[in-house]
């Protein structure tokens, strides 16, 4: 999109430093007016909760002094995107969002008056743009194509938690060496799969000097090693901020307030991976493609369109589709009510499958034969099944599916036969058989028809069992016990994707309590390659890794020990301001003058005129090595609570 300059205004800080505020127009060529200010601010809307809310929005409003009458009303009465702002301060990218067209708002009285003009980073908006990637991708990839749909920024991410096949130097990424397949998004919303990718990495995203950074929270708690996707380089970024009276930035206004935030009791971990679902497309054969194929003769004159019906995702395949004298031909609906033509069948192909240990495949074939003859012969209506399957290292080593659930080198078909016909209104019946997983390769399912008979097919699935035989459930709740003492129990947190222990047991340390923690992988599943090759099993974070090398633990579970440290026990909470001329929404701030904590920015408005901010921030690690209080589990600071049950009024030694 090409924009214009259309309005432009400036003013100086506390710190005399030019704020500059400029709206450009789409496709604007004219000459840019100048715009009286009379200050602005940027909100950014985090939680002063839970420190892990993974997207930290934020909107800019400009006040802006109106001369005559609804002199910027123009502004808004127009698109979400044709209007641009982007502030700087002194030339510096500092923001950057777009004006938000419903949120007029000005004084009715005479002019001169104050008008505001409002204006988002669009994060939130994203919830109203549809998810429309397909195939597999890299996380990467995946988020780069959900905030394109907002603008073309620069990403910056500090995400340092690797898979044990990924590459782990600095200027490595997981979110470049995992693959997801984009179906486990379909019906999605963009915001939607952006919290999934943020939350399976404990990560938020927000916007600082006109660019996106995506970061671990842990990785807060020290220096972040980061990349910079455009620039295709890696750094090193620390979000210390010292305050105090010595110091440029400090506290200001004396409105600060320290509150303890409850430590959560629990929280629940929701998987949502469609462990139900058939991984064949459209198994209930909801979805059909028409296509017109020209025209019919059906006597007396008349002449009819003439139609195919093919299912979506399915191949159709018949040797003819003459049944009759030329004059009552019918062609293909699986619905029923039409005559199934000779040696017609529907077949799928699945490029890639995999199943792990004794994981097995379960096949629905849910069917009904009609035929208008009450006393037909059940010898002559049957269903062939055939499933075949080949190696993706060797394609035409392929083997067959036989009756028996194993797999043999000949072809091989599994029959349904002396089928009973029923009347058209006469019911479904299932036909259910097990077989042994496929390790890794491909496999195609083909229903073959009965001649010159009525069929139905209202579903052809296949299934995953678990490694236990078992049906899997829409969901698996996984709830981590944090501290039994506290008491605060946050909001869900729902999953898509991720690769995550089996039904049963989910401690890997302690797999005698319960069933064998294999793992699987499904449609939600990440992968370490563009052909579904291999999956992700263990992660470990870059700092561990230099330690102990890779454990075995899966991401959720890496993710989960991570969020314990944070939230086990209490945090500290600081609200107030802040005069500084350092403030960025990613700011630690370090009082060291009182206590050696850092206080992670997590919302509050930023005073673009005042250079101050005023806001909440959560207690998230140690300053250059002094006592934390999550550190060690205990707090250790003078005259405060041990444990939960001792106070002490000397420092005492963790």
């Amino acid at each position: 999109m090409n924009y214009g300059a259309k309005y432009y205004g400036s003013f100086k800080d506390y710190y005399d430093r030019t704020v500059l505020i400029t709206i450009y127009e789409k496709d604007y060529s004219g000459a840019s007016s100048e715009m009286k200010l009379a200050g602005a601010a940027i909100e950014y809307n985090g939680s002063d909760q839970n420190i892990y809310e993974p997207v930290i929005s934020s909107g800019l409003t400009v006040n802006v002094v109106s001369e005559t009458d609804f002199q910027y009303i123009s502004l808004y009465s127009a698109n979400a995107k044709k209007y641009k702002i982007i502030v700087t301060i002194d030339t510096v990218t500092h923001w950057t969002g777009y004006v938000v067209p419903d949120m007029f708002n000005e004084p009715y009285t005479c002019t001169p008056y104050i008008s505001q003009i409002v204006a988002t980073d669009g994060l939130k908006a994203l919830e109203s743009e549809d998810f429309d990637l397909s195939e597999l991708h890299t996380q990467f990839e995946i988020l780069q194509h959900i905030l394109d749909k907002i603008d073309d920024l620069n990403i910056k991410e500090a995400i340092n938690i690797y898979e044990e096949n990924h590459n782990y130097t600095t200027g490595d990424t997981p979110l470049k060496q995992t693959f997801v397949d984009c179906e486990v998004y379909a019906e999605m919303n963009c915001y939607e799969v952006l919290l999934d990718i943020l939350n399976n990495y404990g990560a938020r995203i927000y916007q600082k000097g006109g660019e996106w950074w995506i970061v671990s929270l842990h990785e807060f708690s020290g220096e972040l090693i980061y990349r910079d996707s455009d620039a295709g380089t890696d750094s090193t970024y620390n979000p210390e901020l010292l305050i105090g009276y010595s110091n440029d930035d400090k506290l200001a206004n004396v409105d600060q307030q320290l509150n303890i935030l409850p430590g959560w009791k629990k929280f629940t971990v929701i998987i949502n991976l469609g462990f139900n679902d058939s991984i064949l497309k459209n198994s209930d054969f909801d979805d059909w493609t028409i296509t017109s194929i020209g025209t019919r003769n059906v006597g007396l004159g008349i002449v009819i369109p003439w139609f195919t019906w093919e299912p979506q995702y399915w191949d159709v395949v018949a040797t003819n589709y003459l049944l009759g004298n030329g004059v009552n031909d019918y062609f293909i609906d699986l619905y029923g009510n039409q005559a199934a033509p000779n040696t017609y069948y529907v077949s799928q192909s699945l490029s890639s499958v995999f199943t792990l240990g004794t994981q097995r495949l379960k096949f629905r074939l849910n069917y009904r034969v009609t035929n208008p003859l009450t006393d037909a012969d059940p010898s002559q209506f049957w269903i062939k099944v055939e499933v075949k399957k080949g190696s993706l290292s060797n394609p035409t080593e392929v083997k067959y599916l036989n009756s028996d659930g194993d797999w043999s080198s000949s072809e091989t078909f599994i029959n349904i036969e002396n089928i009973t016909p029923v009347n058209t209104n006469g019911p479904f019946q299932d036909f259910v058989f097990v077989a042994n997983g496929i390790p890794e390769g491909y496999m195609v399912v083909s229903v073959y028809l009965p001649d010159k008979n009525y069929m139905d097919i209202s579903a052809l699935e296949v299934k995953m069992l678990s490694v236990y035989g078992f049906d899997y459930p829409e969901e698996i709740t996984y709830e981590k016990q944090v501290n039994i003492n506290n008491n605060y129990i946050p909001d869900d947190l729902n999953l898509y994707t991720g690769d995550y222990p089996d039904i049963g047991n989910i401690d890997t340390k302690n797999p005698s309590s319960g069933l064998d923690n294999e793992k699987f992988v499904y449609k939600g599943g990440f992968y370490l390659d563009a052909d579904k090759n291999n999956i992700t099993k263990q992660w470990q974070t870059r700092a561990e890794i230099a330690v102990s090398g890779f454990t075995d633990a899966d991401q959720l579970h890496k993710i989960v020990s991570k969020a314990k440290e944070f939230l086990s026990i209490p945090q500290w909470a600081l609200t107030g301001s802040i005069l500084g001329q350092n403030l960025v929404p990613d700011m630690c701030i370090v009082d060291h003058g009182v206590n050696n904590k850092k206080y992670l920015f997590s919302n509050g408005v930023f005073d673009l005129q005042s250079a101050q901010v005023n806001g909440t921030f959560i207690e998230v690690g140690s300053y250059s090595g002094a006592d934390w209080i999550l550190e060690d589990g205990t707090w250790n600071d003078d005259g405060i609570w041990i444990d939960d049950e001792t106070w002490n009024d000397s420092d005492p030694t963790p």
